[in-house]
C-alpha cells in the first residue's frame, strides 16, 4: 500500500462549497463526517466524473459521432503530433479499439486510485489517533512494542505535535505494510485504534481493494482461488478482472461504506472531529 501522500489530505479549500455539505440537494441532513472522509468523497466525486465522461464518449463513438473526420481518424488529430493515433487507419474499428482501451485504462485507473485513497484516509485517521493517544493504554494499543529513534535533531525539526504525531503515524503504518492481506491490514488499523466496524462491511469492501493488487502485479489476471473467494466479481474467459459500469458502481458503494463506518465510530470515540 502506498501511503506516501498524506500531506494533500491536508488541503481543506473549499470543502464547504462542494456537494457535501451538511444538507443535500433535496434539504436533506446529511451525515456528520471528519475532514478526511469529506476530502475522501469529494475526490471519490472526481473520479466518478471521469467514468462518466468515458461513457459519453463511448456512447459517441457507437453514434459515430465522436469528433469524425472525413480524412482522419478523429477531428483536430494532428499527425505530426498524435503520431501513435496516426498510425491507425481511418476506420470506425479503429476508432472503436482506441477508445475501447481508452475506457479500460480509466477503468482500472479508477479501481487503483479508489484504494489509493482509502489508504490516505487510513493513514489521516492513524495520524489523528497518534496525536490523541495520550493515555498509557490508548499509547500502547496503538503503538505496541514498536521503537521509534529520534535524536534531537529530528525532534526539532517538527514545528508542532501534529506534525511529530504524523511522524510517528507514517512509522506505524509503514509497519502495518508488511502486512500482505488488505483484509488483515484494516483489521489491524481498527484494533489499534480502538475502533468498532461490523465485520460484513469490511467482508463487503475486500473485494474490491484487493482487485487493485492484481491489476498492480499481474494486469487484471486471477488465479482460481481469487475467482471462488470473489465470485461477485467479473472474470473473462482467460481469467483476467473484466471491469464494467456496474463493478465500478459497487465498489463506490463498498469502500465508502467502510470509511463511512470507520469515520462514524472515531467520530464518537472523539478520535476525529466532525467537519465543521
Amino acid at each position: 500500500m502506498n501511503l506516501t501522500h498524506v500531506a494533500a489530505c491536508e488541503s481543506t479549500k473549499s470543502i464547504k462549497e462542494d456537494n457535501y455539505s451538511k444538507c443535500d440537494q433535496r434539504g436533506i441532513n446529511m451525515p456528520t463526517v471528519s475532514k478526511y472522509a469529506l476530502i475522501f468523497k469529494n475526490r471519490m466525486q472526481s473520479f466518478e466524473e471521469d467514468l462518466e465522461m468515458i461513457d459519453i464518449l463511448c456512447k459517441a463513438q457507437k453514434q459515430d459521432d465522436l469528433l469524425s473526420d472525413t480524412n482522419l481518424l478523429f477531428k483536430y488529430l494532428n499527425p505530426s503530433v498524435h503520431k501513435a493515433i496516426a498510425r491507425r487507419s481511418n476506420t470506425r474499428r479503429s476508432k472503436m479499439i482506441v477508445v475501447n482501451h481508452l475506457r479500460r485504462t480509466i477503468y482500472v485507473s479508477y479501481v487503483k486510485d479508489a484504494y489509493e485513497e482509502v489508504s490516505l484516509y487510513l493513514k489521516s485517521f492513524v495520524a489523528e489517533a497518534a496525536i490523541k493517544a495520550k493515555k498509557k493504554e490508548t499509547a500502547y494499543r496503538l503503538l505496541g512494542d514498536q521503537k521509534i529513534t529520534l535524536n534531537a535533531r529530528d525532534i526539532l525539526q517538527y514545528r508542532d505535535i501534529n506534525e511529530l504525531g504524523s511522524f510517528i503515524a507514517e512509522q506505524i503504518v509503514q509497519d502495518l505494510e508488511k502486512e500482505r492481506s488488505t483484509k488483515s491490514l484494516i483489521a489491524k488499523v481498527i484494533n489499534k485504534t480502538g475502533i468498532s466496524v461490523e465485520q460484513q462491511i469490511i467482508d463487503e469492501a475486500m473485494p474490491y481493494l484487493e482487485m487493485r493488487h492484481k491489476f498492480v502485479h499481474t494486469d487484471g489476471l486471477v488465479d482460481e482461488q481469487f475467482k471462488a473467494d470473489y465470485p461477485m466479481l467479473s472474470f473473462d474467459t482467460y481469467n483476467y478482472i473484466a471491469l464494467n459500469k456496474t463493478i465500478l458502481s459497487q465498489l463506490e458503494i463498498k469502500i465508502t461504506k467502510l470509511v463511512n463506518a470507520i469515520d462514524s465510530d472515531a467520530i464518537s470515540k472523539g478520535i476525529l472531529m466532525p467537519n465543521t
